[in-house]
């Protein structure tokens, strides 16, 4: 996938939100690829039925979509709209950090990109692009590079000194 699909997957999927979720509680209230949760349908007769779900690209559409246990797919949208449905999290899809140290910058590499963005960095008190010009977030309310990695929902892994690389 391009930075560029991944970029437009993002911007797509914020414009979703889970109406709960039970996941640890970090990362965005949007769905995102391969996060599994229970699809929720509320009807007349006050009942109610769930159906397992893992968010996944519709082959058809190259959209994010609901793929169901059952095989079935179910557009995004359609939860948005009615009333008498919602979306629960319950598990996050994580992904991978590669944190290493240029001797003054902690650095961290993330797999799949954030939004577009494969390098941070960590200074003043969050998290900056590679070039350290602009800000990957607006929350600057984390610890260290370690902490603001996981609200990313980034799996920190120490990694080795990148020498080609100095920032």
């Amino acid at each position: 996938m391009t930075v560029e699909e991944e970029k437009f997957q993002h911007e797509y999927l914020n414009r979703f939100h889970y109406a709960d979720r039970t996941d640890d509680g970090y990362g965005p209230d949007s769905p995102r690829i391969g996060d599994k949760g229970f699809a929720v349908t509320y009807s007349v007769m006050d009942s109610m039925r769930s159906i397992p779900f893992t968010v996944e690209v519709e082959p058809t559409t190259g959209l994010p979509a609901l793929h169901t246990n059952t095989g079935e797919w179910m557009g995004l949208f359609d939860f948005a709209v009615s009333p008498s449905r919602e979306l629960y999290l319950h598990e996050r899809a994580h992904g991978t950090a590669v944190t290493y140290s240029n001797g003054v910058d902690e650095c961290a590499d993330l797999t799949p990109p954030y939004e577009g963005i494969e390098t941070v960095m960590w200074k003043h008190g969050r998290l900056y692009t590679a070039d350290g010009e602009r800000p990957v977030t607006g929350d600057d309310d984390a610890f260290d590079l370690t902490d603001a990695l996981i609200r990313l929902d980034y799996e920190p892994v120490k990694g080795k000194i990148k020498h080609e690389q100095i920032i």
